[in-house]
């Protein structure tokens, strides 16, 4: 028996031939991330000469067509020529001496420091995941010479996780948004050298950013958006009110917050003026006492300082060094590769863990804590005896902010 082939029948329309590829992928009923894509644009570039003066800029962004998932921002020194940099613990993001953004309602989204910002690539759950996310690892990393050259990129991260929830409007150049960014002088014993190369007069400094961000949908711009349009995920950072003297048993309690917490970073620094740079990360950590507390209530009670260091390597694949100095410094002169963290004296507790025990973008913020103005937080336990007493205890918070005409929840969009 011959075999029967089956033919199209144009008459009746059984040829089924794909339709020309256009930029248009509307769907209706569809999600908003399977419609838009994720692009970038240029944003803002400049070029300084290394004057030895701080530098504030102020650069109006361009409108991007769509929503913003997050920044880059890409600094460089280059073209020093001569010998004998040395370089300063938090460099070189210390660099930056603060950084704010506000969106187009002028909502301020992000206020921190260089070195916190970094903090906030490495912990946050908003960069990459298992490691990829150390600024220090990345190709774009340059490594600090004795002619004082480096260069290190960024990401001032908004979107919260994959489906785009807390990207920001960013189409219209009638309300831009506004970058503030502040950059400390190069000068020795400043904050990002100890000693400063021999001639620095042929430095140059580029600033970059560039916007990431999901493309409009064609075809549907006012009805694909991002879901509960308007909430945003904040980062600030605030010094607890009470010092810590050496050897001290001491609760430190984090100034008040608003919102839901994704995330906690704290930060324990000196009295000291290392060679100018300001208080110094210590390694003065409670090792054995180690208690995080939510209204009085502990969370973590009395943990050992190397159980939250074995989570944190489970949740976002860097080392946490606690009390153990700083890997190789990444802009030591004589490093060759960039070391694996810098994060001597600091403590991360996350929330962003409810879907795996590693941190990443596809987590569903079930786990994520309501707190309101009088929520205590505190952290503390038996501290130790290096460094320079008395300690301060910095707290970098990562806190949502969901619109009412969403629910006023974090992962009511799952149903988007």
């Amino acid at each position: 028996m011959s075999p029967v082939l089956a033919q199209g029948n144009p008459a009746i329309q059984t040829v089924n031939r794909p339709l020309p590829q256009t930029t248009e992928r509307s769907q209706s009923g569809a999600p908003f991330w399977r419609l838009s894509r994720k692009m970038s644009t240029f944003g803002f570039l400049t070029s300084i000469p290394a004057d030895l003066l701080p530098h504030t800029l102020a650069p109006q962004l361009p409108a991007a067509p769509g929503f913003v998932r997050a920044f880059t921002l890409e600094i460089a020194v280059a073209g020093g020529g001569a010998a004998g940099a040395t370089y300063q613990p938090d460099a070189p993001f210390s660099y930056i001496q603060n950084i704010t953004f506000s969106d187009i309602n002028n909502t301020q989204i992000i206020r921190l420091s260089g070195f916190e910002l970094y903090l906030v690539n490495l912990f946050s759950g908003q960069v990459k995941d298992n490691g990829f996310q150390n600024p220090t690892a990345l190709p774009s990393f340059s490594a600090g010479t004795a002619a004082g050259n480096f260069q290190f990129r960024l990401v001032v991260p908004f979107e919260l996780n994959r489906s785009g929830y807390c990207s920001l409007a960013a189409a219209s150049q009638a309300t831009p948004m506004q970058v503030n960014l502040t950059l400390n002088s190069l000068t020795a014993t400043g904050a990002v050298y100890i000693a400063a190369p021999a001639n620095q007069t042929s430095q140059t400094i580029t600033v970059k950013i560039n916007q990431l961000f999901w493309a409009l949908v064609q075809g549907d711009l006012e009805g694909s958006h991002p879901y509960d349009l308007g909430a945003s995920h904040q980062w600030s950072s605030a010094a607890g009110g009470v010092q810590v003297s050496a050897n001290a048993n001491t609760s430190i309690i984090a100034p008040p917050q608003s919102g839901w917490l994704t995330t906690l970073i704290a930060t324990l620094r000196d009295s000291s003026n290392t060679s100018g740079a300001g208080p110094a990360r210590v390694g003065s950590l409670p090792t054995s006492d180690l208690t995080y507390a939510i209204d009085g209530v502990p969370q973590f009670n009395r943990q050992l300082l190397d159980e939250l260091q074995d989570k944190i390597v489970g949740n976002f694949g860097v080392q946490l060094n606690g009390n153990a100095a700083d890997p190789a410094q990444p802009l030591a002169a004589t490093t060759a590769s960039p070391g694996a963290t810098l994060t001597k004296g600091v403590l991360v507790y996350t929330y962003r863990d409810s879907v795996a025990e590693s941190v990443m973008a596809a987590d569903t913020l079930d786990e994520l804590i309501q707190i309101a103005p009088g929520t205590r937080l505190e952290a503390g336990g038996t501290f130790g005896a290096a460094g320079t007493a008395p300690f301060t205890l910095t707290f970098t918070y990562g806190i949502l902010v969901p619109t009412q005409a969403g629910g006023g929840k974090p992962y009511s969009h799952l149903a988007a």
